[in-house]
């Protein structure tokens, strides 16, 4: 099983009720060493215990959807910390609309025949927006054996396979 992308994602069917599907997660997670599950009514987490978790420990966020076929729908998300996901969200949003504005105003200046220093921090801005990729990707190659013991907790504890590819 490959781990594509930053946040891997899945839907898993089931024509049990939510109430027993986290019933049977909580019976699961109870006897397990190393993960912890929380949660109200349709989105449940679960994580690797507070002692063994590093700052690219994963997540998975489980959201419980009841189809108009009445099936229900469990849509699932690999991710980090979601205190880690809203920096690195902030910084990317900050590092985008800095090199945004300096190009518009380089480039405004170079047409009007002025100076044009500003572009300069153009490439700047975009070496650390690359550099910020890089560092989530190493964050997500760091948390591949947790990410694979939460989903294999879910296919074992679920008695299904659950795969996320082309999703």
């Amino acid at each position: 099983m490959a781990i594509a992308g930053l946040r891997p994602r899945f839907i898993w069917k089931s024509v049990e009720k939510p109430s027993i599907l986290r019933a049977k997660l909580s019976a699961c997670i109870d006897g397990h060493e190393s993960l912890v599950m929380s949660g109200i009514d349709t989105h449940l987490t679960i994580t690797v215990r507070n002692e063994l978790q590093k700052i690219w420990s994963p997540y998975c966020h489980l959201n419980f959807e009841v189809d108009e076929e009445g099936n229900l729908e469990i849509r699932g998300i690999y991710g980090p910390n979601p205190n880690l996901w809203t920096v690195f969200v902030f910084l990317y949003s900050l590092l985008g609309l800095l090199a945004f504005f300096v190009f518009i105003i380089g480039t405004s200046q170079y047409s009007l025949g002025m100076d044009a220093g500003i572009l300069l921090i153009f490439p700047i801005l975009i070496f650390l927006i690359i550099l910020l990729y890089v560092a989530a990707r190493v964050g997500n190659r760091l948390a591949k054996d947790q990410t694979f013991q939460i989903h294999r907790f879910l296919e074992e504890c679920l008695e299904k396979e659950v795969d996320y590819s082309g999703i």
